[in-house]
């Protein structure tokens, strides 16, 4: 298991997601790994027994998302954790031996590493490599040097970009990030986590199931087959 506390946002729209996302995450990851939901109103399903939900109160429009989000954050001890968005469904095993050397690579110069697949897309330099990983840094003018999908995040670089009245996507296109001076990391060729972005242009009714980033990867055959059986589809 992965020694780092793990926050999942969602909201009162997406919350149904949750029930695919712990399925899979359990499949893929491990079905003993903590989890913590930050969300609204309570979920009306069972959640797994590796799964909290925690309430950030009353939801009044996603425009709050990094108000409410922020005032979490200030909340809690940790100085380092992973966050991510309830509809990056993991469709691929994951791997622990990877994540646990990008953990040992934070320090309070690092603000953010992915953990999935997008980081390679975007302009970048070597920084780390071995037998088993090959890390990048992104260049300080990239885009999307703030992210909603699985990463490691430095809690006082989050911080410091999460401004009030921003929803996740304005979060991710905040411009000030550029040139900061501090490191973005991700990997390159192999990565920890496979996921999809499976809410696409706010469509929750036809799911996308497959990962862009360069590959042609889907959530295979009998996985999406057991998501059927037990109506989770």
């Amino acid at each position: 298991m992965v020694d780092m506390n793990i926050y999942i946002s969602t909201s009162d729209k997406y919350i149904h997601l949750i029930e695919i996302f712990q399925y899979l995450f359990n499949k893929f990851w491990n079905s003993e790994q903590k989890v913590t939901i930050l969300g609204f109103e309570e979920p009306k399903f069972k959640l797994e027994k590796n799964f909290d939900f925690i309430s950030l109160g009353k939801q009044t429009t996603t425009d709050d998302w990094c108000k409410d989000l922020t005032g979490f954050l200030e909340s809690i001890n940790d100085e380092y954790f992973i966050h991510a968005v309830e509809d990056q469904f993991i469709i691929r095993p994951v791997s622990e031996i990877m994540i646990s050397k990008l953990i040992n690579m934070m320090d309070k110069d690092v603000g953010r590493i992915a953990l999935e697949t997008a980081a390679q897309t975007k302009p970048y330099k070597p920084f780390y490599s071995d037998d088993d990983i090959f890390v990048i840094e992104l260049d300080q003018m990239a885009q999307y040097r703030l992210s909603v999908c699985h990463s490691i995040w430095n809690k006082e670089y989050m911080l410091k970009y999460l401004k009030l009245n921003n929803t996740p996507w304005e979060f991710e296109l905040d411009e000030r990030p550029k040139n900061d001076g501090y490191k973005i990391l991700g990997t390159k060729y192999d990565h920890p986590i496979y996921c999809t972005h499976s809410v696409r242009k706010g469509d929750i009714e036809n799911l996308d199931f497959t990962i862009n980033d360069g590959y042609d990867i889907s959530i295979d055959d009998g996985t999406l087959n057991e998501l059927k059986q037990k109506k989770l589809l």
